[in-house]
C-alpha cells in the first residue's frame, strides 16, 4: 500500500468527503480511481452498490489492531439517565464485550448491519424519550439486541402514536 493509498483509506474510514475531494484534485481523478481499485483488489476496501465505499477489517488490522469492535464501541452510547435520575454507564466490561462481539461478527456486512441497527435504536429511543431503558453493552451484545430492531428498520416505520396502531391490535 502506497502512502497515497493509505491516506485515501483513512479518509474513507473517517468519511471525510472534503479530504477525498482535495486528494482527488491533487493526484487527479484517474489516479484516485486506480488507487481505490487497487485498495479494493488488495482487500482493504469494499465497494457496495457501486457507490458506497467502506474499509474492511483487513485495513483496520493495519491500524494497530483497531477493528470492528472499536467502531461499534465508538457508536455505542456512553451513558444514559435512568428513570430514577441516576446516570448509568452503558460501556462496561470492554474486554468481555470485545470478545463477544468478535465471536459474532465475522464480516464487514454483519458489522455494518449491527451498527446500523444500533444507530436506529438510538435514534428511535431518543425520539421517544426511552433512551434510559437501553441495555448496557455486555447485555446488548449477549442478548443480540440488534435483532429486535432490524424488523423495524426494514419497514422504516415505527408506531409513534395510538392513532398509528391498527384496529384490533390493542391490548385491553
Amino acid at each position: 500500500m502506497t502512502p497515497t493509498q493509505y491516506v485515501i483509506a483513512i479518509l474513507i474510514k473517517e468519511e471525510d468527503q472534503s479530504g477525498l475531494d482535495n486528494i482527488t484534485k491533487v493526484i487527479g481523478h484517474d489516479l484516485f480511481v486506480k488507487d481505490v481499485h487497487t485498495l479494493r483488489d488488495a482487500g482493504y476496501l469494499y465497494i457496495e452498490d457501486d457507490e458506497t465505499i467502506v474499509v474492511t477489517e483487513k485495513f483496520y488490522k493495519t491500524l494497530k489492531g483497531k477493528g470492528y469492535f472499536d467502531m461499534f464501541f465508538k457508536a455505542f452510547p456512553t451513558s444514559v439517565i435512568r428513570q430514577d435520575g441516576v446516570r448509568d454507564n452503558l460501556r462496561t466490561a470492554k474486554s468481555r464485550c470485545a470478545t463477544l462481539y468478535n465471536r459474532i461478527v465475522k464480516s464487514a456486512a454483519k458489522h455494518e448491519h449491527i451498527v446500523n441497527c444500533l444507530k436506529f435504536e438510538i435514534q428511535e429511543r431518543t425520539k421517544k424519550g426511552t433512551l434510559g431503558y437501553m441495555k448496557r453493552m455486555p447485555n446488548w451484545i449477549r442478548d443480540e439486541q440488534w435483532k429486535d430492531w432490524e424488523d423495524l428498520m426494514k419497514t422504516d416505520k415505527v408506531l409513534d402514536t395510538v392513532e398509528d396502531i391498527p384496529y384490533g391490535t390493542e391490548i385491553i
